[in-house]
């Protein structure tokens, strides 16, 4: 039959036997569908560095500002892995890395900060 099964009452207990309201369940799956949409499938060595799919917030600004961090990570990622780029100047690069990791960690407290 056409259209079967599109109004299936979602049934569900919990650990003690009690019957779980069918809205939360709709609500946890629609949840999880949003955050699965804004995942990034192959993400760049700048984005695993900041955590880009990383976002239990759903906040946008968080989502920006990673984006923002991780473009300037993978500028230097590419400095550094170039044959021409000397030894000290890879130095200077994973330190740049690593601070850049530690400023977007700090912008993302900025940004979910609560008193």
């Amino acid at each position: 039959m056409e259209g079967e099964g599109q109004n299936k009452i979602m049934m569900a207990y919990d650990i003690h036997g009690n019957l779980i309201d069918p809205q939360i369940i709709k609500d946890y799956i629609n949840k999880k569908n949003m955050e699965n949409q804004n995942k990034i499938e192959n993400p760049t060595f700048g984005q695993k560095a900041v955590g880009i799919n990383f976002n239990p917030s759903q906040d946008n600004a968080v989502d920006r500002i990673k984006q923002i961090m991780a473009n300037a990570i993978d500028e230097i990622n590419n400095f550094r892995n170039m044959e021409t780029t000397t030894p000290d100047a890879k130095r200077h690069a994973s330190i740049a890395i690593t601070e850049m990791e530690s400023a977007q960690m700090r912008a993302v407290k900025a940004l979910t900060w609560k008193d």
